[in-house]
């Protein structure tokens, strides 16, 4: 593990980032309640649900803004955005004809049906955001939403997250964030999501 005065360098994510940053989104969301409640045991499914941020970060690095953190040229963080004004993901990638087992259309369920609901939002809107286990409570968060943050309060827009993870709820209270919405599913039956909200500061 490394220690507190290694050097954590944080870049904007490119086309060839994306695996990296797919593979420590992965490795963050193995306890989070709505990745459990859709896969199982990420831990079980992690090729899926590495698939699945994969796609969110090419995505992301293609049509968005991402940022990678490293140590010691490891990745240790990522953060996805979507841009003000940017359209859902779904509207330019529309998942047809999925031969995928149900798991994974459940998950894209999901993925989707927040994609839409971000598509309300006017600002920046933070798709993904994970740490590696081994690596959080190190400031790594902090420093992969702080690019974005400080460019939302010069332009006077908000920024938004959906979360399902009480944990998650307090870290973003640290930066602004507050609930718009109570926690409510996306889908009938499915993981149940608390919007929030920063305005600019």
């Amino acid at each position: 593990m490394a220690g507190p005065a290694t050097r954590i360098n944080v870049r904007r994510l490119a086309p060839e980032d994306t695996w990296d940053a797919g593979r420590v989104l992965a490795a963050s969301l193995v306890h989070d309640p709505a990745i459990d409640n859709v896969v199982g045991d990420p831990r079980r499914h992690v090729r899926l649900l590495q698939r699945h941020l994969d796609a969110m970060a090419d995505d992301t690095a293609r049509h968005g803004t991402g940022y990678l953190a490293r140590i010691r040229g490891l990745p240790v963080g990522a953060a996805l955005w979507f841009e003000p004004g940017s359209p859902p993901a779904v509207e330019r990638h529309p998942r047809r004809g999925t031969t995928w087992g149900r798991r994974s259309r459940r998950l894209a369920r999901v993925e989707d049906a927040v994609e839409r609901e971000a598509a309300s939002e006017d600002g920046w809107y933070l798709r993904a955001l994970g740490v590696d286990p081994w690596h959080q409570g190190r400031g790594i968060g902090a420093r992969l939403i702080a690019p974005v943050l400080e460019a939302a309060d010069s332009h006077g827009v908000t920024c938004a997250v959906h979360t399902s993870s009480p944990a998650s709820r307090r870290f973003y209270e640290r930066f602004g964030f507050v609930a718009v919405d109570p926690l409510h599913p996306v889908i009938p039956g499915g993981p149940a999501y608390l919007r929030m909200r920063r305005q600019p500061q």
